[in-house]
Order: C-alpha cells, then structure tokens, then sequence
C-alpha cells in the first residue's frame, strides 16, 4: 500500500534509476556539533544512481561490498557522518527513546500470522529515520520563518513514564 496513487508512487515520482525525475529538494547545512546552520528549499529534478536495499545500502556505507561510483559512495557516507552528528546533538538536547527492533510478519495461504520475524536495523534505516526527522524540524523552522501554513500532528504531551527523563533533560539546560 502506498501514501501516493499508483501511477505517481510507480510511475512520475518513483526513483528509477537512470530516469530523471522531480522533486522538492531541501538542502540543509549540519555542523560538527549536529545543529542544523542553514536550509534551502528549492523545486529540482534529479536522477537516481542506483536502487539499494538498506542492506546493501548498510554493506556499501560500512566497506563490506564494492560496486557503487567512488562520488555516490562518499555521498552516502557524508549522509552517514551528518545524521550521526545529528542523533549525538538529539540524544544531547532532546528526549530520544531508542527504538527496539522491527518486526514482520510471516502469513500462511489463509493470511493467519504463521510466524513473527525481528528486522534488525542496518546503518541506512538509521540514516533514513535520522534524516526524516532532522527534515521535518527544519521544514517545522522553514514553515514557520516564512510564515507558511502547514498541516502537523500535535502530541499529547509527555508520557507519565517519560517524566524523569524531561526533568532530568530540563535541569541539564
């Protein structure tokens, strides 16, 4: 099931390699000390070098397999070292739960649950859930800076057994 129409998710807005597509490109600038010093947000087209997995995408970031061009290569790992800065400056400054593994489940031919498999993540679901997050705080920024008006989720709040957790944070800054 896709969030898109087929025809856009399959078609117009997938990433084939080789094909040029469009797409909102937002471009943002990280220090060393994971704070986000600059964003841009700019309507492109691109064109994707290669379709990984996120094993092979982990294999490639961590040296365990070769093939892709030296500069989509260094790419990833500048992705890889950016989004490590940025967790280090959220675990530092922000509530961050450590998420456990992922699960799949396996069904027979009568659809029933026939068996529940742990994913572990690799390295690129680490990247991508890192680079999800830092785009929607700074796109939360860019929206609100240029007064532009956007649908969000608001929380609850904070969870009763998170509460020493945000003391502890609060009395740090």
């Amino acid at each position: 099931q896709s969030m898109l129409p087929e025809q856009i998710a399959t078609n117009a807005a997938s990433l084939v390699p080789s094909k040029t597509r469009p797409a909102v490109v937002i471009s943002l600038a990280i220090n060393a000390q994971g704070n986000i010093t600059g964003c841009n947000v700019e309507l492109a087209a691109i064109r994707s070098s290669a379709k990984l997995s996120y094993q092979e995408a982990s294999a490639q970031m961590q040296g365990e397999t070769q093939g892709l061009p030296a500069d989509v290569l260094a790419s990833m790992n500048a992705l890889n070292d950016a989004t490590s800065q940025r967790r280090n400056y959220r675990q530092n400054t922000q509530i961050v739960s450590d998420h456990g593994p992922d699960y799949r489940l396996r069904l027979n031919d009568a659809a029933k649950v026939e068996s529940v498999l742990t994913v572990e993540k690799t390295v690129a679901h680490r990247v991508v859930e890192e680079c999800m997050l830092v785009t929607n705080s700074a796109m939360a920024n860019y929206f609100n800076e240029h007064d532009i008006a956007a649908i969000f989720v608001n929380h609850a709040g904070i969870k009763p057994e998170r509460l020493n957790d945000a003391e502890a944070l609060l009395k740090r800054h």
